[in-house]
């Protein structure tokens, strides 16, 4: 009766019970609807452009026939609902938000492109492109450590989380409640109280089943700073397809994580789901470590709607001769 209790009262299952009831309702409404002849073609034409449109896109093989059997098998509602959760989610809002924040990463980070020119023929085109179109400089002065999964990673993580002085950045599509998160909250407590900026981003789906509701209240009573990326709401949109897979650690601007790996205990095999789990990370020092310093300021500014001033940041990074 508790665990039935629990569960009925779970944010996720009240959110996905609000939706399921607007998808019926809207269903309901359409097959009671005297015109529904002419709602059947309007449905029938959108599907048929959808699949031409789908057939036509630049999307992997997998991904489209994993939209076109469904939409065949149920051309009524398939094509519309393709609209509304296959289709470039982002609002008008959400791109003008998002077009700054390219903005002040180009402004930030394509200041020198010295070290595109020293780079060998076989690299220099794509890291051309990256530059040119993501705005992400290659940098010398820095080393990169290859780490090959979760338990590695993380006895990394929590040996530099230990060394922080000044600020720790952490931005992650799943923060899951357990050993591994709790090892990482008691530090980041411990340095909050300790003066050290300490800022979580993690999304809103991605956590809507390993956290409570307003979790991020909890942690700016430990002076921990949070925001959450596009906080679900129980209405039916294509808004919540738009999500944030990033997996980053920054610490004081001189060590960076990204990866694979969310923070979960399935990650470093504490526990179990799926058999033994493999994932990587990768562990920066030096230059490079601006780039992911500047990622996670311009997503704060973006989610806290505050400005940020990068250059106060800019003094952190040290460079690390890699030779």
């Amino acid at each position: 009766m508790k665990f039935l209790k629990n569960f009925m009262f779970r944010r996720a299952t009240l959110v996905t019970l609000a939706i399921l009831i607007q998808m019926v309702l809207l269903v309901w409404v359409v097959l009671e609807f005297q015109y529904f002849i002419y709602f059947y073609i309007f449905s029938m034409v959108i599907s048929a452009l959808v699949v031409i449109g789908i057939i036509n896109s630049e999307s992997k093989y997998i991904y489209k026939i994993a939209w076109i059997i469904p939409i065949l098998i149920f051309p009524i509602f398939g094509g519309i609902f393709y609209v509304f959760f296959g289709l470039n989610p982002l609002t008008r809002k959400m791109k003008r938000e998002m077009n700054r924040i390219n903005l002040d990463t180009k402004d930030v980070l394509m200041k020198d492109t010295n070290v595109l020119d020293e780079l060998p023929s076989q690299t220099k085109t794509q890291s051309n492109y990256i530059y040119n179109n993501a705005y992400m400089p290659p940098y010398k002065n820095t080393i990169v450590e290859y780490l090959p999964n979760g338990e590695t990673a993380f006895q990394k993580l929590i040996e530099e989380l230990e060394k922080a002085e000044k600020y720790i950045f952490l931005e992650y599509f799943i923060i899951k409640q357990g050993y591994m998160w709790k090892r990482i909250l008691d530090i980041l407590i411990r340095k909050a109280q300790a003066g050290v900026d300490c800022r979580v981003i993690y999304d809103d789906f991605g956590c809507l089943l390993n956290l409570p509701h307003n979790y991020h209240k909890q942690l700016e009573k430990y002076g921990i700073k949070c925001a959450i990326f596009n906080p679900i709401v129980p209405i039916l949109t294509k808004r919540h397809n738009t999500r944030n897979h990033r997996k980053i650690a920054v610490i004081d601007g001189k060590v960076a994580f990204t990866g694979g790996i969310n923070i979960g205990d399935e990650y470093i095999n504490v526990s179990s789901r799926y058999g033994y789990w493999k994932d990587t990370a990768v562990l920066l020092k030096g230059e490079a470590v601006w780039s992911f310093t500047v990622m996670f300021l311009s997503m704060w500014s973006y989610l806290t709607k505050t400005q940020v001033d990068y250059a106060k940041f800019k003094d952190d990074v040290i460079g690390v001769n890699s030779e």
